[in-house]
């Protein structure tokens, strides 16, 4: 039998974890984390950092894999480049142009060098560089090498500035952390594939903030199809194919963020990845594109074709935020699924964890999936269904965090 390893064991791995069995692989997941989601779909849990590059490869090493996946962790493509170069095995990243996908001060850097539209920005390692900034406020502070909003601040008063660099650098293991000018727009994440440096759209989604914490940029849904203007996606396809070009990603995905102001298209970020939070679940209903089948099917030197058929309807993914608390139960989310209201749901958290707040995208708990034959259905049925979810306590208290959609 064939030896995997899968690196992170969120949701989303669990179906990367089911494709690999079928293909005959016998799958060691490899997450810091006691019970993560995907902990019962493995053959193996083995309780290490995935973004542990030196003890992954001697996980590798050891137990003879013949392949190393990451899917939806920035930092844990660092993990699978290095190792997948180090054994010889398939992978879609060589080492340096991960290096330069995951640290996003090396990437900000070659987008300036390489006229890829972004905000000006600053590279900040010590306190005294703070005196330093050109451009005016407000400005968004950020390590430079993390995840899910980790460590993100928007900042609108100098005085706050100190205290949002500590908290950033704290979430940098390079301990750089990033100053941006913050940039008004509408939020979008963009899915493109890389084939032979040319770039193919696959799905734009439009990002709504969470009202809690909104200096904190925490996603609270995301929806298809979306108001991105038309005469603009020739200018998206041009600023894709320049990212290829300028980090060299001439074969893979391309996950982009990007902020629209009218015509103006700014970079907010991107890597080689399918996105988080469910994303190729949530393209597999927007156009029957089963992305994470497509992209280990490419990781393994195989061609497969791309074939969209978008559907009429309209389709939101919800994520569910909870104050402080244990999550012991929920309530709605299995008679919601049965009425029609949501068309699936998935665990982010297992039950019985201890939720410590909401100061991330990685906080999230479930996200759940509505469709609709229009956009005031969508709405609609979210705020329905928002109103019937519970979040239990030990007590029986309702810790879910709610009128967080549209």
């Amino acid at each position: 039998m064939k030896n995997a390893i899968v690196l992170g064991g969120t949701h989303d791995h669990i179906r990367l974890i089911e494709i690999l069995k079928e293909k005959g692989y016998y799958t060691y997941l490899i997450d810091y984390l006691e019970n993560p989601p995907a902990r019962k779909f493995a053959d193996e849990h083995i309780r290490e950092s995935a973004l542990d590059k030196e003890k992954v490869l001697e996980i590798a090493i050891k137990n003879k894999s013949e392949l190393t996946i990451a899917l939806c962790i920035d930092q844990a493509l660092l993990s699978m480049a290095y190792v997948s170069e180090k054994m010889g095995t398939p992978c879609y990243l060589c080492f340096e142009k991960a290096l330069s996908l995951t640290n996003k001060a090396l990437m900000k850097n070659i987008m300036r060098q390489s006229g890829i539209p972004t905000s000006d920005f600053l590279i900040i390692k010590i306190a005294s560089d703070l005196t330093d900034i050109k451009f005016g406020l407000p400005y968004v502070v950020k390590p430079a090498d993390s995840n899910s909003s980790k460590g993100i601040s928007k900042i609108e008063n100098k005085d706050h500035l100190l205290n949002a660099f500590i908290r950033a650098k704290e979430f940098s293991s390079t301990n750089e952390v990033i100053l941006e000018q913050f940039k008004e727009g509408v939020e979008y994440s963009v899915d493109f594939f890389i084939k032979a440096s040319m770039p193919q759209l696959l799905l734009i989604t439009k990002y709504s903030k969470s009202k809690i914490h909104s200096n904190k940029f925490i996603i609270t849904q995301s929806y298809s199809p979306t108001d991105f203007p038309s005469n603009l996606i020739p200018k998206l396809h041009q600023i894709a194919s320049n990212i290829s070009k300028a980090f060299r990603i001439s074969d893979g995905p391309l996950f982009i963020q990007l902020l629209r102001n009218d015509n103006d298209i700014n970079i907010v970020e991107f890597s080689s990845r399918i996105g988080g939070g469910s994303k190729h679940h949530f393209m597999k209903r927007v156009n029957g594109f089963d992305y994470l089948k497509h992209l280990i099917e490419f990781t393994l030197g195989k061609n497969p074709s791309i074939e969209l058929n978008h559907t009429n309807s309209f389709t939101g993914i919800n994520f569910v935020y909870a104050n402080k608390g244990a999550m012991i139960s929920l309530e709605g989310f299995d008679k919601a699924v049965k009425t029609g209201l949501i068309a699936e749901y998935f665990n982010y958290k297992t039950i019985g964890s201890d939720i410590s707040g909401s100061e991330s995208s990685a906080d999230r708990l479930l996200g759940f999936i509505v469709e609709g034959n229009s956009f005031e259905e969508l709405v609609n049925k979210s705020k329905i269904v928002d109103s019937q979810l519970r979040v239990l306590d030990k007590n029986g208290n309702d810790i879910m965090i709610h009128d967080l959609y549209f």
